[in-house]
């Protein structure tokens, strides 16, 4: 288990290809079972190998990625069953830090949920969120304070955009960049 920086909050990350680690993410996190956690990559040559994504979201993802944006994906190969709610969509982040995208690099994916025990406020710096945790977090990696803003979470629907949580990106912005397509 890991604490890490993305570009909004710190995030708890495990194997998202390991059950047992997941378990543990809903365990230490004291999350209701079936709420899913989206997982980071370390670019978008590693989402479109293990993601489908039709022309919109492949937009989506090249202009607002790596940044504060998780889009809702369906994956290519089998994941363990905790991490697929029952819609068959991951959420897929590419963070910006760069400590945070070596590292990605250097291992593949981390599951990308916020460093907190359900219902609590998402730590803004590293030592709030090793508070929460305490001894289970082998590494913690500081950026110092964070903006405190989640990203924003989208998924594309019959050719459009759903906000599904609002963000750091704002729905302005993304219907936008959907109407600039569009209009191509």
């Amino acid at each position: 288990m890991i604490i890490y920086p993305t570009d909004t909050l710190y995030g708890l990350g495990a194997d998202p290809l390991d059950s047992d680690a997941l378990k543990k993410i809903w365990q230490l996190k004291q999350r209701p079972e079936g709420e899913p956690i989206a997982i980071a990559l370390p670019g978008f040559k590693q989402m479109d190998e293990n993601f489908y994504m039709d022309r919109l979201e492949k937009a989506l993802a090249l202009h607002f990625l790596p940044g504060p944006l998780t889009l809702l994906l369906k994956p290519r190969s089998a994941l363990p069953e905790l991490l697929v709610p029952d819609s068959g969509r991951v959420g897929v982040r590419i963070p910006r830090f760069p400590p945070m995208v070596r590292l990605l690099q250097d291992i593949g994916m981390l599951t990308a949920t916020s460093a907190n025990i359900h219902g609590c406020p998402a730590p803004l710096n590293v030592k709030e969120a090793i508070e929460q945790f305490g001894d289970s977090i082998s590494l913690a990696l500081d950026a110092g304070e964070l903006p405190g803003v989640p990203s924003t979470v989208v998924v594309v629907e019959d050719g459009g955009i759903k906000v599904i949580r609002g963000g750091a990106i704002p729905s302005v912005d993304l219907d936008r960049f959907v109407q600039t397509l569009n209009d191509i």
